[in-house]
């Protein structure tokens, strides 16, 4: 079956590229929708992560000659993931199971669930970041590397969604889950929230004393990320047999 529709001209597109574009469509309307219905109950939520990211931030702007030397940078740097993770699982529950399943100012408790979910991103960190070993190899190393990079992340990304409300998916099945949904991962979780949040991060860059906004938008763009994230979740296990879902 093919179809031609008027997007910037003709495009004559067949049934896969219509399932690409109509599933690219639900994520991207559905991510942004969510945010804006539910935009004050996730402020009260992130809140304080939202604070701490900001006091981070404030103190490497404020303070640009103090040096806070290698054990200061890893600190900060710990600091920021285990913040990233409770905003993820955060935002990951509240999309998936309901505004209702985090209390109305946030969880403030770490669990094992936000423990495996912190191990799964160092894990995909590692994997990922052995890639980057072609970048070694000039300009055409660097692009493969960056495309591998984007697909991996793609095709791994279900364990987030799945481990933040409690379900057990491993790389390996989020591998297989993914396989009919390549480009979709990519291009919406990585690529759609990259694209919308770096020219504006850039832009705010060039203005002085701007580091709080840049903290917002910062956060914003892992809130849209993980939204994004969690749509093609239920996407992605809306076209999979019950039978399968009841294994997972």
């Amino acid at each position: 079956m093919r179809i031609q529709i008027f997007i910037f001209g003709w495009l004559d597109l067949g049934s896969t590229e219509l399932r690409l574009f109509a599933g690219f469509k639900e994520v991207v309307l559905g991510s942004i929708g969510y945010i804006f219905t539910y935009k004050i109950r996730l402020a009260k939520a992130l809140c304080i992560p939202f604070v701490i990211y900001v006091l981070m931030d404030a103190a490497l702007e404020v303070l640009p000659d103090i040096s806070p030397g290698m054990t200061g940078l890893v600190v900060l740097g710990c600091l920021s993931i285990i913040v990233q993770a409770v905003v993820a699982v955060t935002t990951h529950r509240m999309v998936l199971l309901g505004p209702d399943s985090v209390s109305e100012w946030g969880s403030f408790k770490w669990s094992m669930r936000e423990t495996s979910f912190l191990l799964r991103v160092v894990g995909l960190g590692v994997i990922v970041g052995l890639l980057s070993i072609l970048g070694l190899f000039g300009i055409a190393g660097f692009g493969v590397a960056l495309i591998l990079m984007l697909w991996l992340a793609g095709r791994l990304s279900l364990v987030f969604p799945a481990i933040a409300i409690d379900k057990n998916i491993t790389f390996k099945e989020s591998w297989a889950l993914t396989k009919d949904y390549q480009l979709l991962m990519v291009l919406a979780v990585i690529v759609f929230p990259i694209a919308v949040t770096i020219p504006v991060i850039m832009l705010l860059e060039t203005v002085p004393y701007t580091f709080l906004l840049v903290s917002f938008v910062s956060m914003l763009a892992t809130v849209l990320a993980v939204t994004a994230l969690s749509v093609s979740y239920q996407y992605v296990f809306r076209g999979i047999p019950e039978q399968v879902k009841v294994n997972l």
